[in-house]
């Protein structure tokens, strides 16, 4: 260290002066004073040696305790540190290095660096060295280089290495920084693993951040909802929301997510063109290392052809598929809600049973296939003839029904049944010969008439039977005089 040498100097020059000033004084005195002085030399060299040897002593223990704390700073770090010489040899080498490399220190030292090098390698490496050792300059540590290295037991292993040179005492020397990267290849292939098979499955992919604004998605999520990545980013899932949905849903998706983690359930999405997409979501909560939320992830599988077979089993279960019109189990069902919702709100509901008049002529002249056709007319006309609220049902046969919910007065009954009476009738004529058809139509009232399904149903069908009796071709309300009249 310069400060040992300053010191040593400085001594020395201290002793000199010393020896010369006894010397000095050795000539200049008597001799029975120079035993005194001689031994006085004595004692201030020795002193000075000491004095010395102390300093001398404690600076060592410096030495060697920088030496250590450097020591235990090197195999401390968290990479492999070798220190390389001209021959390419190292000449030392940290723990890590052989924790990394599967050699005792005793073993590394001494080796050539190709050893720790796949054979393959081993000639371009050689050169890159030989040509970085020719440049005999210290250089800081270099960019980093993703290299194959070999251990003790011939297993290669990826790493990552740094180089920098340094000379000392006029000997260049290169120091190898070298980090295992195995963990890192492995995180980095199932990510690529996880991106090429979000991007080649079928189900869109979804991923948001905590505060649920999208992050990133699949190819699949794209094109199922017409939106690009650029359009997407940034945004909130609701940008898709159909308006299908009520905040209930809404709140109950979300409680779930809060109470388990995850939610699963239909949902129907808006694509940008407009058009509904039902979709079976799987939403995941997904959490960083302190069990913060960091993102949700949402999986789309289409359920289009699910829904499509659902409503054609719904349509064959619970629609004539003759006409179009709901059939008898549809029918009943919802009047069984119609009476329960007037019997809550007040008014009035009426059922309109109808019997085709000239429908039979029409079978026996023509044939069934003729008389289907004059069914699925049938169901056409009275589809436009109906409010939207109301249901029109084939129940059987020629037979019809229609539910009117919502009336205000019973008049507004008669004045439907004008409507459906004029809409129904009309002549059938394929080869010149004109049969005319028209309706027998019954009218009952809820609470009026009935306070029950079966027993307005059966007012309705007394209704209708009396019209047909008494002419045809009209409507015909319930009354007790009607029922009265019929008996006689």
């Amino acid at each position: 260290m310069p400060e040992n040498r300053l010191f040593r100097y400085s001594l020395g020059v201290v002793l000199t002066v010393i020896v010369a000033v006894f010397m000095v004084a050795w000539f200049g005195v008597a001799s029975e004073t120079r035993s005194l002085l001689l031994a006085m030399l004595f004692i201030l060299t020795g002193g000075m040696m000491m004095f010395m040897l102390s300093r001398l002593i404690k600076s060592n223990e410096a030495l060697l305790n920088a030496k250590q704390n450097v020591d235990d700073v090197i195999n401390s770090a968290p990479d492999a540190l070798l220190v390389i010489n001209r021959s390419r040899k190292i000449i030392r080498a940290n723990a890590m290095a052989q924790e990394l490399f599967g050699y005792s220190r005793d073993e590394m030292v001494g080796l050539t660096l190709e050893r720790l090098i796949p054979e393959r390698y081993r000639q371009q490496h050689e050169h890159f060295v030989s040509n970085a050792f020719g440049a005999e300059m210290s250089q800081p540590m270099t960019k980093r280089s993703e290299l194959r290295a070999l251990t003790k037991l011939g297993k290669e292993i990826p790493v990552e290495i740094g180089l920098s040179y340094t000379r000392q005492k006029g000997e260049l020397y290169s120091i190898a920084a070298i980090r295992d990267i195995r963990m890192r290849k492995q995180a980095e292939a199932h990510l690529q693993l996880m991106s090429k098979v979000m991007e080649e499955t079928s189900e869109g992919i979804l991923i948001t951040d905590h505060d649920t604004r999208i992050v990133d998605m699949n190819s699949a999520f794209c094109e199922r909802t017409g939106y690009s990545r650029e359009e997407l980013v940034g945004q909130k899932p609701s940008i898709l929301q159909s308006g299908r949905h009520d905040e209930a849903f809404y709140h109950q998706l979300w409680q779930s997510m809060r109470d388990h983690g995850h939610w699963r359930g239909e949902i129907w999405d808006r694509r940008k063109g407009g058009g509904l997409i039902p979709n079976m979501v799987s939403i995941s909560a997904a959490a960083d290392s302190a069990g913060v939320i960091s993102n949700y992830v949402a999986v789309f599988s289409d359920i289009t052809q699910i829904k499509e077979k659902e409503h054609r089993l719904e349509q064959l279960a619970h629609f004539d598929q003759l006409t179009g019109l709901a059939n008898r189990m549809l029918f009943h069902d919802r009047l069984r809600a119609a009476l329960s919702r007037t019997h809550r709100r007040g008014g009035y509901c009426a059922v309109l049973y109808i019997d085709l008049d000239g429908f039979k002529q029409v079978n026996d002249h023509l044939g069934h296939e003729e008389g289907d056709e004059v069914l699925a007319k049938v169901g056409r006309k009275m589809t436009r003839v109906v409010r939207g609220e109301d249901t029109a049902a084939r129940i059987g046969g020629d037979e019809f029904a229609i539910i009117c919910n919502d009336l205000l007065q019973p008049d507004e009954a008669t004045i439907l049944a004008a409507r459906v009476l004029e809409y129904l009738t009309f002549v059938v004529d394929p080869d010149g010969e004109a049969l005319p058809i028209s309706a027998s139509i019954g009218i009952a009232l809820y609470p009026d008439d009935a306070d029950s399904v079966d027993l307005l149903l059966r007012c309705a069908d007394q209704a209708m039977y009396h019209c047909k009796h008494h002419g045809k071709h009209g409507y015909c309300r319930f009354s007790e005089e009607m029922v009265a009249l019929d008996r006689k």
